[in-house]
């Protein structure tokens, strides 16, 4: 692993092999012209029930990312958050993201959050019988501040 993990922004090409943004691409003009309402569909996600929290994150530091059998929806609230994320086959090739937007992450790619403000907010939506299985990292990873 390496000892620095560069910060990068999510955005539907970089974030393809981790999951979803959900955002609507293009919306229609001409239906923005006329005034009217949209509804798209941006993910399928077959259900045994849903289960829908507000998870406060603390923590600053991992030494863990955790992988779900089911895919998730992690919608942002407040607060500057990271996203770490990794490769389903390769969890110490570990990637991380602001999270800035909603996204919906794929079923056993492992991943956590981790909170530059003192806590942040985000609201989780996933099956109702999700689980996880913790993935250990061979170091922790601590966002850092780098002078050059």
């Amino acid at each position: 692993m390496r000892g620095a993990v560069e910060i990068e922004f999510i955005d539907r090409e970089n974030f393809l092999r981790f999951g979803e943004s959900v955002e609507v691409a293009r919306p229609d003009p001409g239906r923005a012209q006329r005034g009217e309402d949209e509804l798209r569909t941006l993910a399928r996600v077959s259900s045994n029930g849903w289960k829908i929290a507000m998870h406060c994150v603390r923590a600053r530091w991992t030494d863990s990312l955790y992988a779900y059998d089911g895919r998730r929806l992690l919608t942002p609230q407040g607060g500057t958050l990271l996203l770490c994320v990794a490769p389903p086959d390769r969890s110490l090739n570990v990637q991380v993201f602001v999270l800035d937007r909603p996204i919906v992450i794929n079923a056993g790619v492992p991943h956590c959050l981790l909170t530059l403000a003192e806590e942040c907010w985000v609201q989780v939506c996933e099956d109702f019988e999700t689980r996880s299985t913790p993935h250990k990292l061979r170091k922790a990873l601590v966002p850092a501040a780098v002078w050059t």
